[in-house]
Parts: structure tokens; C-alpha cells; sequence
């Protein structure tokens, strides 16, 4: 499963050419199926303020995008996986900010994994 969602996130940074130093891919899974995908993205969303994020960030962050895609303010059913590609096409660290945390906390995710150079870690609840 993580392989295939580290090449579909090569797929999206490659086809969004997204403004951004860094290529985040979030994904809303429950078992298998993907129910939305977001990424970040050099705009703001006004959800930003309520999830504690820095108040001069001008960055959509991928898991906020993901979040706001998928309409759902109760999570506890779903999984969220972060990913980070770089220009090689390689995983990097992903773990999410301070802000995102917040907020997944709000939407209370089943399990949140991220990406890192070796593979993809779950968090600690």
C-alpha cells in the first residue's frame, strides 16, 4: 500500500507543479480505498486559524487541503498518511507540524502514518 502511494505522490507533484519548496501529499484512506487527496499549496484557507497554525504561514498545508477536501469533521473511522517526495522521487521526512496535529487531534484520525527516509512511521497517539 505505502509503495503505491509514494508513486501516485510522485504523480501529483509532477502533475500539480505546485509552487512550494517542499512536496507534501496527504491521503483520507479507510482500508485500501482513498477518500480524498490533498497537497500543499502556496495559498490560505480561513480553517488555518482555528487549527492553530502560525498566523503569517501563507502555506495550505496537505493534510488541512485533505481535510477540507473530504468535508468530514469526524475522522475516527479513517487514516491519514502523509507523504513527502523529493525531486528524485524519494521519501523524506513528513512528520506533521505542530498546526497540523492540532487539527488532526480536532478530527480525531484512526492512525496517522508519515513518511521518513526508511519507510512511513505511525504516530503515537
Amino acid at each position: 500500500m505505502f509503495e503505491e502511494l509514494r508513486k501516485r505522490s510522485i504523480k501529483i507533484s509532477n502533475e500539480k507543479k505546485y509552487c512550494t519548496k517542499r512536496n507534501h501529499v496527504a491521503f483520507i484512506m479507510k482500508r485500501n480505498a482513498i477518500y480524498a487527496i490533498g497537497w500543499n499549496k502556496t495559498k490560505t484557507h480561513p480553517r488555518m486559524r482555528l487549527s492553530g497554525y502560525n498566523f503569517l504561514s501563507t502555506q495550505l498545508h496537505a493534510e488541512l487541503d485533505a481535510i477540507i477536501k473530504f468535508g468530514k469533521d469526524d475522522c475516527r473511522k479513517y487514516d491519514l498518511v502523509v507523504v513527502r517526495i523529493n525531486k528524485e522521487g524519494q521519501l523524506k521526512y513528513s512528520r506533521p507540524c505542530a498546526g497540523c496535529s492540532e487539527m488532526i487531534k480536532q478530527v480525531g484520525f484512526r492512525a496517522v502514518w508519515y513518511s521518513t527516509p526508511e519507510g512511513f512511521i505511525k504516530t503515537e497517539d
